[in-house]
Formats: C-alpha cells, sequence, structure tokens
C-alpha cells in the first residue's frame, strides 16, 4: 500500500487517498466493466477472527474504473493497481478505531460476464490525525 506520492505506507492511513499496487495475473477475457465492492472487517472479539464491519452500501458496487482501475482489464501478467479515497467515506472512518489491524476486502465484478477476482488486504490502520507531541 501506497500514499498519493507513491510511497509505501505503514500502518496504513484511513484519512485520504491509499494506493494498492499487485502483481496480477488475469488469464479470462478482456474486461472493460468493472464494479468493485469494499468490505472492512475488523481482527478480535471473543474468537480471535475477523469479523466483518458494516459499510452501510457506501463501499458497494463503486465504479471500479473511476477508482483508479486501468479499464480495461486485459489478460496477462500485469501491475494492477487501484486507490480509494477515503476522503468520501468518513462516516464510515469515524466508526472505526485507531491504530487497529483491519481487513479490507476488495471484490471486483465484470459486469459483462459476471465473473469475480477478490483481493484481500491486512494492515494496522490509522483513522486518526497523529497528535503532535507539546514543545518544551
Amino acid at each position: 500500500m501506497f500514499d498519493v506520492n507513491g510511497n509505501p505506507e505503514y500502518p496504513v492511513n484511513l484519512l485520504g487517498q491509499l494506493y494498492i499496487k499487485i502483481n496480477f495475473t488475469y488469464t479470462g477475457p478482456t474486461i472493460t466493466n468493472v464494479r468493485m465492492d469494499e468490505g472492512i472487517a475488523e481482527w478480535g472479539g471473543f474468537n480471535c477472527q475477523w469479523s466483518d464491519l458494516p459499510t452501510f452500501g457506501l463501499l458497494s458496487n463503486l465504479n471500479a474504473c473511476e477508482e483508479g482501475v486501468q479499464c480495461p482489464v486485459q489478460p496477462g501478467n500485469q501491475i494492477f493497481q487501484f486507490y480509494i479515497d477515503f476522503n468520501n467515506f468518513q462516516l464510515i472512518i469515524n466508526l472505526l478505531k485507531n491504530d487497529t489491524p483491519y481487513q479490507m476486502t476488495f471484490t471486483f465484478k465484470d459486469t459483462d460476464a459476471g465473473n469475480t477476482f477478490v483481493l484481500y488486504a491486512q494492515a494496522r490502520c490509522l483513522t486518526e490525525a497523529p497528535t503532535k507531541a507539546p514543545k518544551n
């Protein structure tokens, strides 16, 4: 995961744009209409597992081509890159704990053929701006 300047970012800051790059080998036909659903899960609870958090439909059926996915998606080995602008989803971000591990699920769907592929990303995430220590 990367910041807006292409620098690796960890922990992941969910207060702005987050860029994700993966080396992806796609073997299907060219995809021109790509929709994306995003999910967020929190680690913990009594069973020590990922628990899905509500997103109120705000992260569903997004046009992936407008979220940084290079469309059309061609067959072959490629660097698959997209971004999420969390500024648009502050309602959800405000519900998340700061400095906590989260799992983000990205489901991409070819609306023409109905094929899907899923990407999971797990990272410690920041949901609040860092506080500055007072000067002495």
